[in-house]
Order: C-alpha cells, then sequence, then structure tokens
C-alpha cells in the first residue's frame, strides 16, 4: 500500500505525520545574553523547530548549568580539556 502523500507544497511525507524540523546554529560563542538568547528563542518559536543543534557555543560549567530554553530538552555533552561545551542539543 501506498503510505506516502504529497503535499500542497509538494513535500513527500507518511500520512499522517508532519516532517521533523531539524535547527543547526554556528552561533559563534553564544556569550549567553538577551540579544542571541532572544534569536534563538524565537528561531525556534517561529519555525515550529523539534530539534535544534547549536554549535560553537563555548559555555563553560556555569553558563552550561543554567542553559534551559522552555520547551525544550537540553542535552549537554562532557566538557572539552578546556571545560568548554561546544554543542548544545535542543
Amino acid at each position: 500500500t501506498d503510505r506516502t502523500a504529497r503535499g500542497a507544497d509538494g513535500e513527500v511525507r507518511l500520512r499522517g505525520r508532519a516532517p521533523l524540523k531539524f535547527l543547526t546554529w554556528n552561533c559563534a560563542n553564544f556569550n549567553w545574553g538577551n540579544t542571541k538568547e532572544l534569536a534563538l528563542i524565537n528561531l525556534l518559536a517561529f519555525n515550529n523547530v523539534d530539534v535544534a543543534a547549536i554549535t560553537e557555543t563555548e559555555f563553560n560549567e556555569e553558563q552550561s548549568a543554567s542553559f534551559a530554553i522552555e520547551n525544550y530538552t537540553t542535552f549537554l555533552p562532557l566538557a572539552d580539556g578546556d571545560g568548554k561545551r561546544r554543542i548544545v542539543m535542543l
């Protein structure tokens, strides 16, 4: 049986399932503050992102402990040799 359907936008999807939306963002040293925090929240919300990879975050231990985005689970790898985390998955 045909389990796929083509949407009005031409995308092929499994019937009854929307495509998974994945965002990747190289934030070039996140420097957690109002500007990049708001930009990330807006990117996630306005694009209905399901999964996000934020690279080159340069988070230290303190920043990592306080990093959270509402409605997302945060996955942080172990820090590298200089104590910084280079990627965050939401």
